[in-house]
């Protein structure tokens, strides 16, 4: 946030300005100051509707996380009386531990969506976003949430920028994560506060819409070109948001994780 408030303007995108000029309504009713303090502090309505939601899904869910295990053994730590008596050479209580194998699962949440797109929608999105991360962790996974804050581009120059919110070994914090993965904001005041300032934009066709969204493959090959490995990460767009109907269950059908 500090880099992309103190650096300058790029010369392609130089007095355009949509970060802080654009409508607050597209930005999901916050000005850019109320976004830098939301930044900051989080979004705690998002945190109570997203909370309830997974609730919800917690309780739908029948899922065994017991990693041990009541055993009768030849040693253990209390006799089982009832088998000594009768001479069984198996009569004492052992819990048994059993390995868990870890499975670790990367995810990018693109946020990017044309101007056409309502706020709302966005703002769905990124719930569904935090209710997956949340169903895939209660099926025994270890997330890491990548954010794609903008993944645009004009004819062969693309812009793409990546933000670790979460490691996988960090638990599910909802009020960080309200607002950089909920709020139009994130987006549409600091994606373009980053595209209008990122130092090696070259086309002036930046300057009509800063540019379209790119698709999964062209932001994987970005990704790729700058040694990060994503050989085993699942993406997710606000488009798969949708289609699943906001559905944390579909989407994760639909990425083919196995639940």
């Amino acid at each position: 946030m500090q880099t992309i408030q103190d650096r300058p303007e790029n010369e392609v995108l130089r007095g355009r300005n949509q970060s802080v000029k654009g409508d607050d309504d597209f930005c999901g009713g916050l000005t850019w100051d109320e976004a830098v303090k939301a930044f900051e502090n989080g979004l705690p309505e998002v945190v109570t509707e997203v909370k309830q939601e997974i609730n919800k899904i917690s309780a739908n869910c029948n899922i065994s996380t017991t990693r041990a295990r009541p055993r009768n053994y030849y040693y253990g730590h209390a006799p089982n009386v009832p088998a000594a008596i009768i001479g069984l050479p198996k009569s004492m209580r052992q819990v048994q531990r059993i390995p868990q194998k870890v499975k670790a699962l990367s995810l990018y949440y693109d946020c990017t969506m044309n101007a056409g797109t309502k706020a709302s929608v966005l703002r769905a999105a990124g719930i569904t976003v935090i209710k997956l991360v949340h169903l895939l962790e209660l099926y025994g996974y270890r997330v890491e949430l990548n954010l794609l804050l903008i993944t645009a581009g004009v004819g062969t120059e693309n812009a793409l920028c990546k933000i670790q919110l979460k490691d996988w070994k960090q638990p599910l914090d909802l009020l960080k994560l309200s607002f950089p993965v909920t709020s139009p904001a994130m987006f549409r005041r600091f994606g373009f506060k980053w595209l209008e300032t990122v130092p090696d934009l070259t086309s002036g066709d930046f300057r009509h819409g800063y540019g379209s969204h790119i698709d999964k493959d062209e932001a994987k090959g970005e990704l790729r070109r700058t040694g990060i490995k994503i050989d085993n990460a699942h993406f997710i767009t606000v488009s798969d948001c949708q289609e699943a109907d906001y559905n944390p269950f579909e989407v994760a059908k639909n990425l083919e994780i196995a639940l």
